[in-house]
């Protein structure tokens, strides 16, 4: 357990912490914090990653290659920021340790509890997400194979390549962090990834929070606390930052929604337009290309943040030197965005996407040339000014007239293939019913919503009355637009086409009422002087959050499990016992939840079947006789199918359930592996010629 700890501390935080010194050597402030220095380090780290994985993946080569690679790049770039800052290394820990002295010990000593709590509940508890057999499967399939995207959730070789992920191979990157540590890929995706970037969230939502209470170390605890407050009372939905860092921290989409989009965020709030301006845009480069890394929606919405943050600052700093770093930073976005589309079937919208965009990049570089000696003058301010506002009003007024957020009805438990049937079964209206399915899946129950609208508009109006335009802009009419941006009904059309109907509520991350709202009520708090006053308002603030929200660490959230692989121990110990067994082909059929885990447990295990988003299997299919106890059928469909291993539920073979009150164990060529209170494991000898059905004992 220590080594793990050591070990991961190492590649996870001392490492990262190291190469962001590296690239802070560019910051003219001299800014040497250890927790920027985390952060941007980590994003290097993905960088390096993305930008070998993208080559060795299509050209076919092993995991070992690129864990090779990485391994090499990382280590010299770390060796270098070492030797750079070798003469500073005092100044630099004299520095952190007397921003750390600034602390407010009551404050801080909280923060540390109810944080340390939060990662108490992630190490030690079982949150059960089916997505994993996926995300997670893949990574102990790279683990156990050596290969990278040759073989699919089931264990079928891909006959091209899987477009949704191979471009952003987050799973491969947890294997490659796994092996380093020495530990199984789902234990550290399960129980060590939990830890670490619910700490990084909070690491960035502690720059945030100084960038905006101008370094007031008690503001930033206290907004630390309430953003913890409504993390824990954010089970209002599971598509929202609320509770998804909490859910499920180990996927890369949740990483982009609760980390990313924040801390590009902090960036323009805190060193755009600075005197280090330069360093700023050097990190935001870093940021939209190492967030490819995490997820496909890692290549849209970042540039989507970065753009929209880029317009306003260009015109609340009458400036266009940030139009050209801008385009320089989306240029990974874009290289990528067009690679993923070229993988789609449907090319022919990369194609009309790509004539679109060098109209629209030609105008921009058009303009910079055309009057890049003038400054912005106040008509220019206020036409751009009207442009935002026609569009904001454009998009509401798609809300009212089309959208009906309030018709629940609306796919909102629709996912996956069933949810593409239900997209083209409406017709040419779909987005209208998408965007509805979005909103409802953002706003889900409760007065987050509401809470979150009543936040954006109080900090703008607070933070333009202090003179501190730079926070009221990127985080008050940035939500705005960003909140306007998914009701619009023309855009929603083609951003549907491109990421499909099924995920566009991911277009709501982009409203950051999480980080909002903890503004807010710090600023509420901080508007009278009085302790008690202060500790009643922040007493009501909590009281209003707990009745808008719904507590998040219940029994049907967070399971007791006794295994640090995250799995039900029940399950776990027949796939262990089917995985340690000496046949070196390996097939197993069972129902869904098996499907779901048996890979994220032994890559090299084939399955019959892949998970199906409804447990339906079809009737007579090998999964639904299992589920229905069908005995008298089991063995002839797994010789068909070269099933070798069986796992079926132990009260319905107790029951002797099935038309024939029959036993899987009363036929030839089958034993019992394992069994227990849930679960049992069958063994079945596969013939190849002879059928199994109807041959007794």
């Amino acid at each position: 357990m220590i080594k793990t700890i050591l070990l991961t501390g190492l590649w996870l935080v001392i490492v990262p912490i190291i190469l962001g010194l590296g690239i802070l050597k560019f910051n003219k402030k001299g800014n040497k914090s250890v927790f920027l220095a985390w952060i941007i380090g980590l994003l290097v780290s993905f960088l390096v990653f993305e930008l070998c994985s993208t080559p060795l993946i299509f050209a076919g080569k092993s995991f070992t290659t690129l864990k090779d690679y990485w391994f090499i790049i990382v280590l010299t770039l770390t060796a270098l920021s070492i030797i750079f800052n070798a003469k500073n290394i005092k100044d630099i820990a004299k520095k952190n340790w007397e921003e750390i002295k600034e602390f407010p010990i009551i404050l801080t000593i909280l923060v540390v509890l109810v944080v340390g709590a939060q990662c108490y509940v992630g190490y030690t508890y079982m949150y059960e997400d089916y997505d994993d057999s996926n995300f997670v499967a893949k990574a102990v399939i790279t683990s156990d194979t050596d290969t990278m995207f040759v073989y699919n959730d089931i264990g079928i070789e891909y006959t091209g390549y899987p477009d949704r992920q191979v471009l952003s191979p987050f799973p491969v990157f947890t294997a490659n962090i796994a092996n380093l540590v020495g530990i199984h890929p789902t234990i550290m995706a399960h129980t060590i990834f939990p830890v670490v970037f619910l700490l990084l969230a909070y690491n960035v939502y502690y720059l945030l929070g100084n960038a905006v209470f101008k370094h007031d170390k008690s503001k930033t605890m206290l907004f630390l606390l309430f953003i913890a407050l409504v993390y824990s009372f954010g089970d209002v939905t599971r598509y929202a930052a609320s509770s998804r860092i909490l859910f499920r921290p180990w996927q890369g989409k949740s990483i982009l929604a609760s980390i990313i989009i924040p801390f590009i965020i902090y960036v323009f709030i805190e060193h755009v337009g600075k005197e280090d301006d330069k360093f700023a845009w050097l990190v935001l480069l870093i940021t939209m290309a190492g967030s490819i890394l995490l997820s496909t929606m890692g290549v849209m919405l970042p540039a989507i943040v970065l753009t929209i943050l880029t317009m306003l600052f260009t015109i609340k700093d009458s400036t266009f030197g940030y139009l050209y770093k801008y385009l320089i930073c989306v240029v990974p976005n874009l290289v990528y965005a067009f690679a993923y589309l070229s993988l789609k079937e449907d090319f022919v919208i990369a194609e009309n996407m790509k004539n679109a965009i060098y109209l629209a990049y030609f105008i921009i570089i058009a303009v910079f040339f055309i009057i890049r000696k003038f400054r912005f003058n106040l008509v220019f301010k206020v036409i751009t000014s009207c442009i935002i506002v026609a569009f904001c009003a454009f998009s509401l007024w798609s809300f009212l007239t089309f959208i009906n957020p309030k018709d629940t009805s609306i796919g909102v438990n629709i996912d996956g293939e069933k949810y593409e049937e239900f997209v083209e079964n409406v017709g040419k209206q779909s987005n209208i019913f998408v965007v509805t399915d979005g909103y409802n899946k953002f706003n889900g129950t409760g007065g987050y919503t509401e809470l979150g609208l009543f936040a954006i508009l109080f900090i703008t109006m607070v933070y333009f009355k202090k003179e501190h335009p730079d926070v009221a802009v990127a985080l008050g009419i940035f939500s705005v637009i960003t909140l306007c941006l998914p009701f619009n009904f023309y855009l929603s059309k083609i951003i549907i086409k491109v990421i499909g109907g099924e995920v566009y509520w991911r277009m709501f991350w982009l409203v950051p009422t999480t980080i909002v709202m903890p503004i807010a009520f710090t600023e509420l708090v901080s508007l009278v002087n009085k302790n008690v006053e202060k500790i009643i308002i922040a007493l009501m603030i909590c009281g209003i959050v707990i009745m808008s929200g719904k507590w998040i660490y219940t029994e049907d959230n967070f399971k007791v499990v006794s295994n640090k692989y995250k799995i039900p121990d029940c399950l776990l110990e027949v796939i262990l016992a089917a995985s340690n067994d000496d046949e070196e082909y390996k097939k197993l059929a069972g129902p869904l939840e098996s499907l779901v885990y048996t890979r994220q447990v032994d890559g090299n295990i084939l399955l019959a079947s892949g998970r199906s988003f409804n447990d339906n299997y079809g009737k007579g299919s090998l999964i639904t006789n299992i589920k229905e106890g069908k005995v008298n059928k089991i063995c002839a469909q797994a010789e068909k199918l070269k099933v070798n291993y069986v796992i079926m539920s132990t009260n319905a073979i107790n029951e002797g359930i099935g038309v024939l009150n029959e036993r899987l164990e009363d036929y030839d060529g089958v034993e019992i592996l394992c069994k227990n209170d849930l679960y049992t494991l069958y063994k079945l000898e596969l013939e190849e010629e002879t059928e199994l059905e109807g041959v007794k004992k």
